[in-house]
């Protein structure tokens, strides 16, 4: 929104990414999401790091784990 109304977006995905990530050709390993609690929806990002090995370990910040585990399944 501005002075003379509202404007469009070109790419509205960019909104959604962090600075660092924009002029990056590779977003491999990150993703975004919605959460809704209630009535209330938060935009986050999950960020993997991958590595060969046979032990799983997921370690999880902000959000319920159980959540993290719904999106990375999909």
């Amino acid at each position: 929104m501005s002075q003379s109304g509202l404007q469009s977006v070109s790419n509205p995905s960019e909104i959604f990414l962090s600075e660092q990530y924009l002029g990056s050709e590779v977003l491999v390993g990150l993703a975004i999401a919605v959460i809704m609690d209630g009535s209330q929806s938060f935009l986050i990002e999950i960020q993997a790091l991958c590595a060969t090995g046979s032990s799983v370990s997921r370690h999880v910040n902000g959000i319920q784990a159980s959540r993290a585990d719904m999106i990375i399944s999909v």
